[in-house]
């Protein structure tokens, strides 16, 4: 996103992205943050909203994976009810959402799901001889649950813990 704005800035005004903000009155570092993706710049009145409302209107703004589909398949999971959450926070809350904040979004409710559904504590569930061949402990299924880790890398530990829950019927099957 951010090489595609530069160049369309440097090709449409003819000058570099420090120029820009200095004939504009915009700060270069919220424009280097909202073009990288660290700030979204959708606070009103804050300078990177400015910004982004300015490259918009300009035609030098371009969002990548804006309507990107993403594909849930609930048919591992056999809890009836644990398959409605997923269809219905899924259909509600994440229909423009793109995938990765999906998948982060169900992995921080793996603890929750866990209790209330399966009825057990993260700790019981990584006493599975599973997790004690991967050597998978706490900290790892932590950091799993909390974003450190989507686990799309085969082979990684997180890999494991979500090939698993998906076997378990936990998780559902997430894609494009």
């Amino acid at each position: 996103m951010i090489k595609h704005t530069k160049e369309l800035i440097k090709k449409n005004l003819g000058i570099n992205l420090k120029t820009f903000c200095i004939q504009n009155g915009f700060d270069l570092d919220t424009l280097n943050n909202l073009l990288s993706g660290k700030t979204k710049g959708d606070r009103e009145g804050t300078n990177a909203y400015k910004i982004k409302q300015f490259l918009i209107e300009h035609g030098l703004f371009t969002q990548e994976n804006e309507k990107e589909t993403v594909q849930i398949d609930t048919d591992n999971i056999k809890n009836p009810l644990l398959k409605n959450f997923f269809i219905v926070t899924f259909n509600k809350k994440f229909s423009t959402k793109t995938m990765k904040e999906f998948i982060k979004f169900t992995h921080k409710k793996v603890p929750a799901i866990l209790d209330l559904y399966f009825d057990t504590t993260v700790q019981d569930y990584i006493k599975d001889t599973y997790f004690i061949e991967k050597n998978i402990n706490a900290k790892d299924f932590s950091q799993f649950c909390f974003g450190t880790s989507d686990g799309s890398t085969k082979g990684s530990k997180a890999y494991f813990i979500k090939q698993k829950l998906i076997e378990n019927g936990i998780l559902p099957i997430i894609s494009k």
